[in-house]
Protein backbone atom coordinates (compact mmCIF):
# COMPACT_ATOMS: atom_id res chain seq x y z
CA UNK A 1 0.00 0.00 0.00
CA UNK A 2 3.06 2.33 0.60
CA UNK A 3 3.86 1.89 -2.81
CA UNK A 4 0.77 2.56 -4.55
CA UNK A 5 0.63 5.87 -2.23
CA UNK A 6 3.78 6.87 -3.24
CA UNK A 7 2.93 6.84 -6.74
CA UNK A 8 3.06 10.19 -8.82
CA UNK A 9 -0.19 11.50 -9.77
CA UNK A 10 0.35 10.55 -13.67
CA UNK A 11 -0.01 6.57 -11.84
CA UNK A 12 -3.38 7.42 -10.75
CA UNK A 13 -4.79 4.55 -13.34
CA UNK A 14 -2.57 2.30 -12.05
CA UNK A 15 -3.16 2.97 -8.73
CA UNK A 16 -7.19 2.74 -9.37
CA UNK A 17 -6.48 -0.36 -11.17
CA UNK A 18 -4.33 -2.20 -8.66
CA UNK A 19 -6.79 -0.82 -5.80
CA UNK A 20 -9.79 -2.21 -7.22
CA UNK A 21 -8.32 -6.25 -7.30
CA UNK A 22 -9.11 -8.51 -4.54
CA UNK A 23 -6.85 -9.74 -3.44
CA UNK A 24 -3.82 -7.23 -4.00
CA UNK A 25 -1.62 -8.62 -6.41
CA UNK A 26 1.85 -9.14 -5.59
CA UNK A 27 4.82 -6.39 -5.30
CA UNK A 28 6.48 -7.34 -8.53
CA UNK A 29 2.68 -7.56 -10.24
CA UNK A 30 2.41 -4.21 -9.56
CA UNK A 31 5.42 -2.71 -10.38
CA UNK A 32 5.24 -4.29 -14.16
CA UNK A 33 1.67 -2.44 -14.23
CA UNK A 34 4.15 0.41 -13.52
CA UNK A 35 6.82 -0.12 -15.47
CA UNK A 36 4.37 -0.80 -18.11
CA UNK A 37 2.59 2.57 -17.34
CA UNK A 38 5.99 4.32 -17.81
CA UNK A 39 6.86 2.79 -21.16
CA UNK A 40 3.85 4.52 -22.44
CA UNK A 41 3.72 7.78 -21.17
CA UNK A 42 7.80 8.16 -22.27
CA UNK A 43 6.62 6.78 -26.31
CA UNK A 44 3.90 9.17 -26.12
CA UNK A 45 6.59 11.95 -24.75
CA UNK A 46 9.35 11.29 -27.26
CA UNK A 47 6.32 11.47 -29.86
CA UNK A 48 5.39 14.61 -29.10
CA UNK A 49 9.12 15.68 -28.69
CA UNK A 50 9.88 14.51 -31.93
CA UNK A 51 6.91 16.78 -33.48
CA UNK A 52 8.06 19.40 -32.34
CA UNK A 53 11.53 19.04 -33.29
CA UNK A 54 10.66 18.04 -37.06
CA UNK A 55 8.48 21.53 -37.02
CA UNK A 56 11.06 23.73 -35.25
CA UNK A 57 13.60 21.96 -38.05
CA UNK A 58 10.73 22.95 -41.01
CA UNK A 59 10.43 26.25 -39.89
CA UNK A 60 14.29 26.87 -39.81
CA UNK A 61 14.58 25.08 -43.33
CA UNK A 62 11.83 27.63 -44.69
CA UNK A 63 13.60 30.63 -43.36
CA UNK A 64 17.38 29.71 -44.71
CA UNK A 65 16.03 28.95 -47.94
CA UNK A 66 14.24 32.27 -48.92
CA UNK A 67 17.79 34.73 -48.20
CA UNK A 68 19.05 33.16 -51.10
Amino acid sequence: MQFLRGLNDQYVNVRSHVLLMDPLPPITKIFSYVAQQERKLSMSGNFIANVNIGTKQSSINASGSGSN
